[in-house]
């Protein structure tokens, strides 16, 4: 993923902006908005809400790109167009199954530990 401060000028110039410009849009200082840009100060989230409602751009996005929270998955997949479709016509407590089965295959992927996925056809 490319840098906020890339992301930043990319964004700026795409709008025909200067940094002024997007301070003054965000509600943040001039220099506040120059230094974060250049990379000296880390956005806070007063800057980032800012950013969000100056760029019409939601809060979670601007977050993500700033690499404060995990980005958006990529819901315009076949995958995931499969996953909604199954998982939107299940009942709430199947629903909450899956949400839970969910949550323990990603926290098992994000350790450590390697793992191998059992199967049906599985001897173990």
């Amino acid at each position: 993923m490319e840098s906020f401060e890339n992301w930043l000028n990319q964004q700026l110039s795409q709008r025909g902006w200067s940094q002024s410009e997007a301070a003054r849009r965000s509600g943040v200082s001039a220099s506040m908005f120059s230094q974060v840009i250049s990379g000296v100060a880390k956005p806070g989230p007063d800057f980032l809400d800012g950013v969000a409602r100056a760029f019409g751009l939601t809060r979670r996005e601007v977050y993500a790109r700033a690499g404060r929270i995990e980005p958006e998955p990529d819901s315009d997949t076949p995958s995931a167009r499969d996953l909604l479709t199954y998982f939107s016509s299940l009942m709430p407590d199947h629903q909450a199954d899956v949400i839970e089965h969910a949550k323990a295959l990603y926290a098992l992927e994000k350790s450590e530990k390697p793992y191998r996925a059992v199967t049906a056809d599985s001897n173990t």
